[in-house]
């Protein structure tokens, strides 16, 4: 089986940030607990999911940026948002949740 470049750099990026969201859910998980192990309520930490968003517009033009939110219809409405702000004609192309999974493409 032959892979291109492009390809397999895109195999390696998804291979990384499997990694980061990885140890970022558990740096996330470590936060929620202040010095003495009371439970801090999550809307009072920065501890939130960050989905991975794939954008990119007809032209070949992509990118990756992160989307914190509490749930995947709270991400879904930010990369929506997120796009719509962006100069150029750009789409999702694929919103990835903290655990791997696709949410949007």
């Amino acid at each position: 089986m032959k892979i291109t470049k492009s390809q397999l750099r895109q195999i390696i990026k998804e291979e990384i940030s499997k990694e980061l969201h990885t140890e970022n859910a558990l740096s996330n998980m470590i936060s929620r607990f202040s010095k003495d192990g009371a439970d801090i309520p999550r809307d009072k930490t920065v501890a939130r999911m960050a989905y991975q968003l794939d954008y990119r517009d007809r032209g070949g033009e992509s990118g990756l940026l992160d989307i914190y939110a509490d749930s995947d219809e709270e991400a879904l409405q930010k990369a929506v948002e997120r796009v719509k702000r962006m100069k150029g004609n750009f789409f999702i192309s694929r919103l990835t949740s903290p655990d791997g999974e696709i949410v949007a493409s």
